[in-house]
């Protein structure tokens, strides 16, 4: 075998000390050597000791210890003192694959690592220095397991912030294990060792302090204890969640604002991120979604920026994929429930929207389209297809508006109007379907507060109309009943005097019952009046009707014909066949005269 020189060993040595993202990460590859030697539990715990001659510095103990398997004189020097060397190749049931988790040790820059170990009878204590060699001596003393402990030179106001980042990097990746694991943070305790001990014989500085915790019992226990950093698999502060497990595959998926997507082999983490990209192709239906995605079969890549896609990633997909066809259930249930207790629709409606992005999306929602999912604004229950009906007769969606009357007028018509509010505006804006004979370019769902599209304008009753206006408008109706016939109703009203009517619109188009008028800049919206009956009021006080008006004194049949063409010509109904039969009534009526 070729020898490899020591300037490339120690690059390569040092190239794994420096990949983990975080110093701190060697807490996760010695909690998960710990897990893959069969330890019922993972004990993780902190000390500091000053200096005799400056209490402001000192070093602070950082302990791993567990109770597993450990390790005899072959394991070390095959496998822990080895590079690229691993006794879990082959092996699914462990966590690490490359053999590598140990020499994270070096990433903070201890001034000493004393490992402690034994298995089959045997015991050893390895003490590492800082230029990562490393001292083996046999004890006679029985060890049980591996217990590691890393001394750093560290102030004591550094000690805080140090034990807040060993707290928060053990929760991330131990979060969910399935072996037991706790923090203890001692720091404030006064170790027997002092930190002037440590040197050419670390053996003898630290051969009276070597029990663990777990052993220590009430003798060392500090104001708190041992913290437990696992817990069971959940979402924390989501809008609703949903779990599903298959085997040793475990999933809960959750609605969340900002959704993560993390996955677990054992527990511990694999990868915890918000790009949807590690989700593949099923970003567009999972991506709005935040997941926990517990297997023993993931493994991660080598670089840990993803998790291996392969067969169990797929099978354990799928459990994920049930769970959130599951969870929208839930969601439509509970938006119902919202609906008939009154509360607010908002955070319900918002998750919905990010359900219906895609087509597929869209075409789930339109299949419960009778499940009464919003409100009207009289706080009854509304359905998709209720409003989508609705929508096809007054073209658009219609919302209240704090115009009461005109409110109360369309409710008294049957015409329903959502209670007002932007989530629901973009649910429906994201739920829309357009037929297929819509443009794409025209294509967009309109939705109008109702005084957007109606008003109620004032009527002017026949008694204050003077004498002409009586003679033409009472022709002009007989016209348009003998041109058009009985669908059209023509009223005449004030839009507000001589001055504002001039501003105004010739005339406003409304329902056969003359309640309500729509606005003639949204006439568009409707279908063409030729199809059904509907009101027509005249603005009186239009410079063009006034014209007309006056000039009946003179000429009755021809101003009238001319008001009529006028009004249609606005109403969208001047086509040529009208226009011959408006010409030939009229001639009949003056040939009559």
């Amino acid at each position: 075998m070729t020898e490899v020189p020591d300037s490339l060993a120690d690059q390569a040595l040092s190239n794994l000390v420096n990949q983990f993202a975080r110093p701190l990460d060697f807490l996760r590859e010695l909690v998960q050597n710990s897990i893959d030697a069969g330890a019922p539990r993972v004990e993780v715990w902190l000390r500091w000791q000053p200096d005799r001659d400056d209490d402001s510095q000192g070093v602070l103990e950082i302990h791993v210890d567990d109770s597993g398997e450990g390790m005899d004189e072959r394991i070390i020097d095959e496998h822990l003192t080895r590079l690229f060397s691993s006794s879990k190749e082959d092996d699914l049931t462990k966590i690490g694959k490359f053999g590598i988790g140990f020499t994270s040790i070096f990433a903070i820059q201890p001034e000493a690592v004393l490992l402690r170990t034994g298995r089959h009878g045997e015991s050893w204590e390895l003490l590492f220095h800082p230029d990562r060699s490393f001292d083996k001596v046999r004890i006679q003393e029985p060890v049980s397991g591996t217990q590691i402990t890393l001394f750093k030179h560290m102030a004591k106001a550094a000690l805080p912030g140090f034990v807040r980042d060993c707290r928060w990097i053990l929760g991330w990746w131990c979060e969910h294990s399935d072996t037991p694991v706790s923090f203890w943070d001692r720091s404030q305790e006064r170790p027997r060792v002092q930190a002037s001990d440590l040197g050419a014989d670390p053996f003898a500085a630290f051969a009276d302090d070597r029990t663990s915790p777990a052993d220590a019992g009430e003798q060392r226990a500090g104001p708190q204890g041992p913290e437990q950093v696992n817990r069971p698999l959940a979402l924390e502060t989501t809008l609703l969640s949903e779990s599903r497990s298959s085997g040793r595959i475990q999933v809960v998926v959750g609605l969340s604002e900002r959704p993560r997507y993390a996955f677990y082999n054992g527990g511990l983490t694999l990868l915890n991120t918000g790009n949807p990209e590690v989700l593949g192709a099923h970003a567009p239906r999972l991506g709005h979604l935040g997941f926990k995605l517990k297997s023993d079969a993931l493994e991660h890549t080598l670089t840990r920026d993803n998790v291996i896609q392969d067969g169990h990633w797929a099978k354990a997909m799928q459990v994920l994929l049930e769970a959130a066809e599951g969870l929208r259930e839930r969601l439509l249930t509970r938006c119902e429930e919202a609906v008939r207790a009154g509360e607010d629709l908002a955070p319900w409606h918002r998750a919905l929207t990010r359900e219906v992005t895609t087509p597929k999306g869209r075409r789930w929602l339109q299949r419960h389209r009778q499940r009464a999912l919003f409100r009207d604004s009289l706080g009854r229950p509304l359905t998709l297809d209720q409003i989508q009906s609705q929508e096809r007769d007054q073209g658009a969606v219609l919302y209240a508006c704090e115009a009461h009357r005109l409110a109360e007028a369309l409710e008294s018509i049957g015409v329903r109007l959502l209670a007002a509010g932007e989530d629901t505006r973009a649910l429906l804006t994201a739920a829309w379907e357009p037929p297929l004979w819509v443009p794409w370019d025209q294509r967009g769902r309109v939705q109008l507060t109702a005084d957007e599209l109606y008003l109620i304008p004032d009527l002017t009753p026949e008694a204050s109309l003077d004498e002409r206006e009586h003679l033409v408008f009472s022709h002009l109706r007989t016209l348009l009943q003998d041109s058009v016939g009985s669908r059209l109703r023509l009223m005449v009203g004030d839009f507000g005097g001589v001055s504002a009517g001039a501003r105004g619109p010739v005339a406003l188009e409304g329902p056969g019952d003359g309640q309500v008028f729509q606005r003639p800049e949204t006439r568009w919206l409707q279908i063409p009046a030729f199809l059904r009956g509907r009101s027509v009021l005249l603005n009186r006080n239009h410079p063009s009707v006034r014209l007309f008006v006056t000039a009946g004194a003179e000429a009755l049949e021809m101003s009238v014909l001319g008001l009529a063409q006028l009004l249609l010509h606005h109403d969208g109904l001047e086509r040529e066949s009208v226009y011959d039969t408006l010409l030939l009534r009229a001639l009949d009526g003056a040939e009559s005269v």
